[in-house]
Formats: structure tokens, sequence, C-alpha cells
């Protein structure tokens, strides 16, 4: 296994009473980027809006 990477990002929301939770885990990212705040977090990210656009989940309200 030496030599490859695994990325992962994981999170919740909304942050003041949870109700989602979610695991992104990318097995053996490419281009160099191996970090799961550069390669998942992300797809965390287009996930979490693609549920709030269809109307699975309440919109989060934006903060900062």
């Amino acid at each position: 296994m030496k030599g490859k990477w695994v990325a992962s990002f994981g999170g919740f929301w909304p942050v003041e009473k949870a109700q989602y939770v979610l695991l992104v885990v990318i097995g053996e990212p490419s281009k160099g980027k191996y970090y799961g705040g550069v390669v998942a977090a992300p797809v965390f990210r287009r996930i979490v809006e693609d549920m709030m656009q269809i109307g699975l989940t309440a919109a989060i309200e934006r903060v900062g």
C-alpha cells in the first residue's frame, strides 16, 4: 500500500442541530493532491448544495 493515498472529509449540518452527516472518501486521488480538505471537501460541498437545491434538506444560512 506504499505510495497510495485515501482522501476523506466528513461533516454534519446544520451546525446548531445536526440532522445530517456525510463522509466523502476518495481512493487514490489523482494529480498529486491527496489532502481531504483539498480533494474530498469540495465534493462534500457539492453534494450538500445539490441536496438543498432539490429540497432534500433545508438551506443552510451562510456564516461569514
